[in-house]
């Protein structure tokens, strides 16, 4: 379970099941392409998204509103489906 990040890639080269949230950047345009027998990326694309490297200040002055839209009882249910935890 990641974000957008480092570590999520470095699971991804390993074929290591993932579970990814998107926010201020669009996975079409960071991952190849996506496996989901080991991947499921969740993106919900909001009208000031994507804006990392794309801007140099995001529109939300860093409230990362494209993230809490992911909120924990939502996470939970996203992770919990078709996952064996």
């Amino acid at each position: 379970l990641s974000i957008d990040s480092g570590l999520n890639h470095i699971a991804r080269l390993l074929q290591i099941p993932t579970i990814t949230y998107w926010g201020p950047s669009d996975p079409q345009s960071r991952l190849k392409e996506i496996n989901p027998a080991y991947e499921s990326v969740f993106y919900q694309k909001i009208s000031c998204a994507p804006c990392v490297h794309l801007i140099d200040l995001p529109p939300c002055a860093g409230n990362n509103v494209c993230m809490k839209q992911f909120v924990q009882p939502r996470l939970a249910e996203i992770s919990n489906d078709g996952w064996e935890i």
